[in-house]
């Protein structure tokens, strides 16, 4: 069985930090994504820049996970910023 990769990109700027997804992202990704992401954000930084303008979700649970459901930084007081295309 081949496993679908995940690309995340991170990028440390000190107090901000962008974690860029891409490519195609299905529900059995999901959980992976949401404790990747759970860790990133646990993580040095202030500010998270979510970058999702590459990422293509084949369901709508990400919708969930990033508009309803964005409590990653809930151990800390944190910034969460999407950037995500007219196309989401």
């Amino acid at each position: 069985m081949r496993a679908d990769l995940i690309n995340i990109q991170v990028e440390d700027y000190g107090n901000d930090v962008e974690i860029s997804l891409s490519g195609s992202l299905n529900k059995a990704q999901l959980s992976a994504v949401r404790e990747k992401l759970d860790t990133l954000m646990s993580g040095p930084g202030v500010f998270f820049f979510l970058n999702l303008e590459r990422a293509h979700f084949a369901v709508d649970d990400y919708l969930e996970l990033f508009l309803f459901g964005a409590d990653f930084p809930e151990r800390r007081t944190a910034g969460i910023f999407l950037q995500v295309s007219k196309h989401f």
